[in-house]
């Protein structure tokens, strides 16, 4: 059955009393937010009516406008919920075939509200939601929870291991064996005894114009991203390159930030163990040695590789296989063991039986997480650590959430990227050979450029990395022109049947950046980071950086206001 946009139409889920109904979010709503960040936002605003708590508020799905157009097997998942991790309205999300799925049924986004009665799993097709039972799914991994469920071609599901049934705060949504989140959404189901949802495929399309002209586009388009710039340069790596300019630039987190740099990172990569590792038609690598292909990044292997004084990638991908599998956020746990490990090289403690000469206990300890019941030391974190056993010093968590395995007095705009909660690389700093790392002037507004980019790129359906691909030029800057960008304009402006130019795209990002800072009241208390960041210049190179946070930041919030300023003129 084919459709023209907008597609406005959602599905609003009430757990407790098992109904649901179908709701429209309104044309002019639409052709503001487009899809994505934007709209799972509004959504969330508009159904927390005055719930208090994670337990009673919405968790909000939100696809992205090329899933409606039904002809990308993965595209970008966005959720907005309130975090367990800092307790505040949050967005994150990744790349999954969940969308496409879902907008083939007629639906753009999914609300849950309130909390089951009840284990549930949620199935949902075109013709509308049913809930069945999932007591036999509990505390099962997901890998046992995939072949229990038996999905067929034509179906997806996002779902939770044993760490989300338990309320670990860093527990994430899974789906097709990745982590699609990092704000403990995971828990987040769990506390509503939802153990996943599943969708069936249904017969829905959508065309922007004719169909064979949709279809050149989007083909137009996927040839724009894998000629970029920044394209051709990480295919040659197999998306492995911020591994070697984290490396090369004193950016990485080595022995959970210790030291920043090591020669053995350059074994991080697929090329020496090719037997467990194969790259698909796009490039991609994915790891083998679990029983099922395992997408890999390169964040990934700097959390269980340097990040714990590793080096073997085999090894780093058979943590992060055990972390998936429990339903945990593969980098926050790696970041709490490499926590425990320093703690007993520093003589604080030694509780956990892990070292950094030592991983043959790693498995046992990410096995101990994902138990952990919500409020224990282990389950908290780096800052619940550093407090338990008095040692903030080497603590790693912003807000609750633990950074991403990289040191920003190598690269300080990552610095900001992470304090605003974000859990993209700088494309400035991690994506080009030009990176420009330790650059203080200007960086501020990179960091502006690159959050509505980001922002931006859910809205389309794209992974922020795609989107970068297209507007990162040689030299490292950020093209405000390409051909790419422009197909993207023109589709959009079919899809609506209005015209978006390239100014109307980057008001879409400002409008969806101040509705987030609105709801979640990001900037009602100071942006920081880890204290050693700032003030200890130990590390094993001998520049002796520190990043200088609040230049780079104040330089931010300038730029952010000049550019609230200009935008409410236009408006």
């Amino acid at each position: 059955m084919e459709k023209k946009r907008p597609a406005l139409q959602y599905l609003l889920i009430d757990l407790a009393r098992e109904q649901w109904k179908v709701l429209s979010l309104g044309e002019e709503t639409s052709r503001q937010l487009l899809a994505g960040a934007g709209v799972a936002i509004e959504l969330f605003a508009r159904h927390r009516e005055d719930a208090e708590g994670v337990i009673a508020s919405p968790i909000v799905f939100s696809n992205g406008l090329l899933s409606e157009l039904n002809t990308a097997s993965h595209c970008h998942l966005t959720i907005a919920s309130i975090s367990p991790l800092s307790g505040a309205v949050r967005i994150s999300g990744g790349m999954s075939r969940f969308p496409s799925l879902l907008s083939s049924c007629g639906f753009h986004s999914i609300v849950l509200v309130g909390a089951a009665r009840r284990q549930m799993l949620i199935r949902i097709d075109e013709q509308g939601v049913t809930f069945t039972a999932s007591e036999h799914l509990i505390e099962k991994r997901i890998s046992e929870s995939l072949k229990i469920l038996n999905l067929t071609k034509d179906q997806s599901a996002l779902l939770i291991g044993p760490a989300g049934e338990r309320e670990v705060p860093y527990a994430s949504v899974m789906s097709d064996l990745s982590a699609i989140d990092r704000e403990g959404f995971g828990a987040v189901l769990g506390m509503k005894r939802i153990k996943g949802i599943i969708i069936s495929g249904g017969s829905y399309s959508y065309t922007a114009g004719t169909r064979e002209q949709t279809l050149k586009d989007l083909s137009d388009l996927e040839a724009a991203i894998t000629s970029s710039y920044i394209a051709r340069i990480a295919h040659d790596e197999s998306l492995m390159y911020p591994v070697r300019i984290s490396m090369e630039k004193g950016a990485a987190s080595v022995r959970h930030g210790s030291g920043r740099y090591d020669p053995r990172m350059k074994h991080l990569c697929f090329s020496e163990h090719p037997q467990v590792y194969s790259v698909d038609e796009r490039g991609r690598i994915q790891y083998q040695g679990a029983g099922r292909p395992i997408p890999v990044n390169a964040l990934m292997l700097l959390a269980f590789g340097s990040n714990i004084g590793n080096y073997d990638p085999s090894l780093a991908m058979q943590f992060v296989s055990t972390a998936l599998e429990s339903g945990l956020d593969p980098l926050s746990t790696a970041r709490v063991v490499s926590w425990c490990m320093e703690a007993s090289h520093r003589g604080v403690c030694s509780d956990f039986g892990v070292t950094y000469r030592d991983f043959s206990s790693v498995e046992d300890l990410i096995d101990q997480i994902a138990k952990s019941p919500a409020g224990s030391v282990l389950s908290r974190g780096t800052t619940g650590l550093g407090e338990r056993y008095e040692a903030s010093q080497f603590m790693t968590g912003i807000n609750g959430k633990e950074t991403l395995p990289v040191d920003p007095r190598g690269a300080y705009g990552q610095a900001l990227v992470m304090a605003l909660g974000y859990d993209y690389l700088l494309p400035s700093e991690f994506h080009t050979p030009e990176a420009h790392t330790k650059k203080i002037q200007g960086k501020g507004k990179e960091v502006l450029e690159s959050e509505l980019l980001y922002l931006l790129s859910t809205a389309f359906g794209l992974s922020d990395y795609q989107l970068f691909a297209l507007k990162v030029k040689k030299g490292r800057k950020l093209s405000t022109r390409g051909s790419g960008m422009e197909i993207l304009q023109e589709l959009i402006s079919r899809l609506y049947g209005v015209t978006y130019d390239e100014e109307s795209l980057m008001n879409v990002a400002i409008r969806t950046l101040m509705n987030y800072e609105k709801v979640s009241g990001r900037f009602a208390d100071s942006i920081h980071v880890p204290l050693q960041w700032l003030i200890d210049v130990s590390s094993n190179l001998n520049d002796e950086s520190t990043v200088p946070f609040t230049r780079i930041y104040e330089e931010y919030l300038h730029e952010r206001e000049l550019l609230v300023v200009e935008y409410a003129k236009e408006v």
